[in-house]
């Protein structure tokens, strides 16, 4: 287009998946024909390591002994032992490293420049710390010498090639930090739509009804209430039974005063209702003792002032109305105890159905939670593609379409 914005009209259609492979493709082409220069550099770069290794290794086996000048300052053995230590530092750095693999020919080619401009630094510093190994053999060192310079000349002319494009080396890490970013946001929406489902199922399998918790609830409530008119019936009782047999306390301490007895009739004054119930030995004891103590009273061997009270309290344990009363509550017991075992399984039943009515209100709010999340995501992703087709078509005038 003559007057148009540049770039093909044509949309070209990226999977998310090829993305990064897109893109380092479209990136080498843009770097023009630094793989042909830097590819030549490189190979200069490596035959003067060679040289310079084999250069180290004929020094290595030279028999040649130091400059015998120098040999004023400092002894053969001396030097010959920093000669082996000298060597043996310049061969540790051009051990074999496994080359990685890059995504695109700038990345390959500075990693391989910071690999010899690290090589170059090294030998400075070792050269420095052997100097008088440099001195005490000057004139064998001139082997080194071409291999050393053929490094350096060649290393710069790859980093003029490689600043030279550092502008369109900071477009590409533009696009693709774009680019990484929505790879992990299309990683993340893909876990948190796992997540979602998961807590999807469990909620169409583990689904539960509020009504059922309500019913449970309910009957509980019943039973409960139930079981408290039935204890309140057999504490009145008890009451009523306490109540009828207290007037005894003083005739019978009167009338055991000095006798042995087993269990003192005051012993079932205070909870006659629970000394008697399913106990009928020790009723029939107790009403012994009771016509025992009728007979002292009717004889007149006990005094006494409440003798109407006294007398209406015998007469209700031999007339049989105290054993009534025993034999109510027995009855109420009875009836108490499996109404007791509804209500603990109905506690069981409520706690589970609340337990999952809580769970699915949580799940719910979890999935609403999630659903909230999954918008984020997607407008993100969004909001990320359109910014790299916009990249694209910026730098390299290419029209792209992102399949996700």
């Amino acid at each position: 287009m003559f007057f148009g914005r540049g770039g093909s009209d044509k949309i070209e259609n990226i999977s998310l998946d090829n993305l990064p492979i897109f893109l380092n493709d479209t990136f080498d082409k843009r770097l023009g024909n630094l793989e042909m220069k830097a590819s030549y550099l490189v190979a200069e770069m490596e035959a003067s390591k060679r040289s310079f290794i084999e250069a180290c290794e004929r020094f290595e086996k030279s028999l040649n002994g130091p400059d015998l000048e120098y040999m004023r300052v400092a002894s053969q053995t001396f030097i010959k032992e920093q000669k082996g230590a000298y060597t043996t530092a310049l061969r540790r750095m051009f051990v074999r490293q496994v080359d990685k693999q890059h995504e695109n020919a700038y990345i390959r080619y500075k990693a391989k420049l910071d690999e010899i401009e690290t090589i170059i630094n090294e030998i400075l510093k070792i050269n420095n710390k052997f100097k008088a190994v440099l001195q005490a053999y000057s004139n064998e060192l001139d082997m080194f010498k071409s291999s050393f310079s053929s490094m350096e000349k060649h290393a710069k002319a790859l980093r003029y090639e490689i600043d030279s494009r550092a502008r369109e080396f900071e477009e590409y890490r533009s696009v693709m930090g774009n680019v990484d970013k929505i790879l992990a946001f299309y990683d993340e929406l893909e876990m948190t739509n796992k997540a979602r489902a998961e807590l999807e199922n469990k909620s169409a399998t583990k689904e539960t009804d509020a009504s059922a918790l309500r019913t449970t609830e309910s009957a509980r409530e019943s039973k409960v209430a139930e079981l408290a008119s039935i204890s309140k019936s057999i504490s009145e009782i008890k009451s009523k039974a306490q109540a009828m047999l207290a007037p005894l306390d003083k005739a019978a301490r009167k009338y055991e005063h000095g006798l042995h007895v087993k269990r003192p009739i005051s012993y079932y004054l205070d909870s006659p209702i629970e000394h008697f119930s399913r106990n009928r030995v020790e009723y029939t004891e107790f009403s012994k003792s009771i016509s025992s103590l009728k007979k002292e009273i009717e004889s007149g061997k006990i005094d006494l002032k409440n003798r109407s009270g006294i007398q209406g309290a015998i007469d209700f344990v031999l007339s049989g109305a105290l054993m009534g009363l025993v034999e109510e509550v027995e009855m109420l017991d009875d009836k108490k105890r499996p109404i007791q075992s509804e209500v603990s399984e109905l506690e069981l039943v409520g706690r589970d159905l609340t337990r999952a009515e809580r769970s699915k209100t949580e799940r719910n709010r979890s999935i609403s939670e999630i659903k909230g999340d999954i918008e984020r995501i997607n407008k993100a992703i969004e909001m990320t593609k359109r910014s790299i087709e916009e990249l694209f078509l910026k730098y390299y005038k290419k029209r792209v379409n992102i399949t996700l």
